[in-house]
């Protein structure tokens, strides 16, 4: 049956719901855990980049200036040491808040016709 594991019938989302209040799943030693770890990479992945997103929103909502980037030194290798950061760790990206004392320029931007699809229009 789709969505359910062959050894004990259980559905993902019970694996899931049971996993939530369990060690992280990269400690555990199991192959069928692993191959469910990609969906839940990703929705880490997705999180920290909604939570670092809200970060940069609160900042502008409180008058700050704010820019969220991952440069090259995000992936590399001495610098994820430097800060500590397992050979497994990776970084969402590095949120800089402060004031501005003029308006920044804006980078060039392509047309939204050459970029956006309309769907049903």
């Amino acid at each position: 049956m789709k969505g359910r594991r062959e050894d004990d019938g259980k559905s993902h989302q019970e694996e899931r719901r049971r996993h939530d209040h369990e060690e992280p799943l990269e400690e555990r030693g199991s192959d069928r855990i692993r191959m469910m770890i990609g969906a839940l990479i990703q929705e880490q992945v997705l999180s920290a980049g909604a939570a670092a997103m809200n970060l940069v929103t609160a900042a502008h909502a409180l008058g700050f200036a704010a820019n969220w980037i991952t440069e090259w030194y995000a992936y590399d290798r001495g610098v994820l040491d430097a800060l500590g950061l397992g050979p497994t760790e990776k970084i969402a990206g590095f949120v800089h808040i402060g004031r501005v004392r003029e308006k920044p320029q804006d980078r060039p931007r392509p047309p939204l016709a050459e970029i956006v699809t309309r769907f049903g229009g």
